[in-house]
Parts: C-alpha cells; structure tokens; sequence
C-alpha cells in the first residue's frame, strides 16, 4: 500500500460514480465511475475500474477500461 493511504475501498465494495480523494486511495474492489486523487492510485490484484484514473501517479496489478492520466 502506498505510504499515506488515507482511503481503501475492500475486495468486497463496489461503488458507482465519481470518487475524489486528496490523499493516496487504494482500490481492491469495484469502481464504475471516474477515480480521482491528488497523490497516488493503486489498482491492487482484485481491482478493477470502469471509467478514468486521474492521479499523480498510478500503480495497476487488477483491471482498468477507460483512460489513465499520471501527472
């Protein structure tokens, strides 16, 4: 996990929509919907997005369908 995670959405969670941290997010669940942060995106094995990552930087082991963009 990144150092200064702040924010993990568990293998079990899903969510729909926009989610926009300020600190780092780790993602082992579900996302339909756009990703937002100002430090860092994990991706980890059991992750998957369907929609954008926005971040600074953007670590992916799971799945991501639609763009990246790493500032």
């Amino acid at each position: 996990m990144a150092e200064n995670t702040n924010t993990v959405l568990g293998k079990d969670s899903s969510l729909t929509g926009t989610i926009e941290v300020t600190g780092s997010l780790r993602i082992d669940g579900f996302v339909k919907g756009e990703v937002v942060s100002k430090e860092t995106v994990v991706i980890g094995p059991t992750g998957k997005v369907e929609g954008d990552v926005r971040s600074k930087l953007v670590v992916i082991s799971g799945q991501v369908l639609g763009n990246v963009a790493a500032d």
